[in-house]
């Protein structure tokens, strides 16, 4: 028997089949790491996203006690209205008063407020559609309080006091997060004439701690960009200049994860390598690869056992020499040809018996050549011949009976 036909017809086929199940079901898993890993990228934007709103939990009650205070301390002073105008950096504005007391400059109120913590406080005025500082503890770069500055007019509080509602919220002020709260002022004909704000500004530092330590897979990064797209908080082991490029350039290198926050008008990204991932993914299918090909070598040992023990051993040689066997005997060919077999078995059998009939037609050619001779003697004989059946019935004459009896052949047939 032979070994190489054996794994071509049957054990190849059957372990290319195994491979190629073997690596469709690695490469199924490792699309379900690999969708899983940006599923869990996606719930790390879900965790920034909860540190910020930690960030605004710890400090909006203060913003809620603190404008009660404001809002107190003011109507001590008297019912909120405009008296005329006022100048303010050279600019007319309305001249806002609380009771007789004008508030344009003042600040002895908006220090009260805040004078514990880093909190801010502003009074606005209503001027048109502007929302104006006249008094506030807001600095500038400078350092110089922020009179005169406006409300941002495409901001999502102009938005609600226009409405004569209060909005609570993340704010940007000056280009710093503010955890802010602003209240309406009406006059007593129940208008819109100003504002009171108080704020504190958001714990950079422990939100930068925070996120600095991030990390994803080997080489991922955590970001957070603010409503001017730029990159507020940043994981350390990352340059900015290589993290804007990451988040500007998506392309198939970098998977990116990204999760608007409404509150903040932030965004939070995760970003990975791909390569990283196909390595993390692909690390947990090598003890299954192993096994797999463990057991797939085991299988194909049992299987090669049991088709020799049930198939190629009753058979007595290969599935093809039976085959061709049968067709030679079929076509007559009943030659040697040096194949063997075990006794007892099927292709032994079927050699056993072409061998018999290899002597069967060797007597047969044999004895058809003696009644050649006998035949070539029986019709040139000058003795005259015939041959008759057990009743006396002639069957057969030769040419002499004919010329020595005068009976030809088809006369003499039949008679006694």
């Amino acid at each position: 028997m032979s070994k190489f036909a054996l794994s071509r017809n049957l054990l190849l086929p059957l372990l290319l089949a195994g491979i190629l199940a073997i690596f469709i079901s690695a490469f199924y898993m490792f699309t379900l790491n690999l969708n899983a890993m940006e599923e869990k990228a996606l719930q790390e934007t879900l965790k920034l996203e909860h540190v910020l709103d930690m960030a605004k939990g710890l400090v909006i009650q203060r913003v809620y006690s603190s404008m009660e205070l404001f809002k107190q301390e003011s109507h001590q002073l008297g019912m909120a209205n405009i008296k005329g105008s006022t100048q303010l950096l050279g600019e007319k504005v309305p001249n806002l008063q609380l009771g007789d007391t004008a508030q344009t400059e003042r600040k002895q109120l908006v220090d009260s407020v805040t004078e514990i913590g880093s909190g801010t406080a502003t009074i606005f005025v209503k001027r048109g559609e502007q929302f104006i500082r006249i008094s506030t503890n807001v600095r500038k770069k400078d350092n110089a309080r922020a009179i005169g500055t406006q409300l941002n007019p495409t901001g999502k509080a102009i938005q609600r006091l226009s409405l004569g509602k209060p909005f609570y919220g993340v704010v940007d002020i000056l280009g710093e997060p503010y955890i802010s709260g602003y209240e309406p002022i009406f006059s007593s004909s129940q208008q819109v004439i100003g504002a009171w704000y108080v704020g504190y500004k958001v714990n950079v530092n422990a939100l930068e701690s925070a996120i600095k330590k991030w990390r994803f897979l080997d080489s991922g990064f955590a970001a957070i960009t603010d409503y001017n797209n730029n990159i507020r908080f940043l994981s350390d082991h990352i340059s900015l200049e290589d993290a804007k490029t990451t988040l500007q350039n998506t392309g198939k290198k970098w998977f990116i994860a990204q999760r608007k926050i409404p509150e903040w008008n932030f965004n939070a990204y995760i970003a990975f390598p791909y390569r990283n991932a196909y390595l993390s993914s692909a690390a947990p299918l090598y003890p299954v690869l192993i096994m797999s090909g463990i057991l797939g070598i085991l299988l194909l040992i049992l299987i090669q056992r049991g088709i020799k023990r049930f198939v190629l051993t009753p058979l007595g040689g290969e599935p093809e020499a039976a085959s061709h066997l049968v067709k030679s005997i079929a076509q007559g060919e009943f030659a040697e040809d040096g194949m063997n077999a075990e006794p007892d078995t099927l292709i032994g059998n079927m050699l056993k018996m072409r061998s018999q009939l290899r002597k069967m037609m060797e007597e047969i050619k044999e004895n058809n050549n003696k009644l050649s001779t006998s035949s070539s003697v029986f019709q040139h004989a000058h003795d005259g011949i015939f041959i008759t059946d057990p009743e006396g019935n002639i069957i057969e004459t030769n040419p002499a009976f004919t010329d020595i009896s005068g009976y030809t052949r088809e006369d003499a047939i039949g008679k006694k």
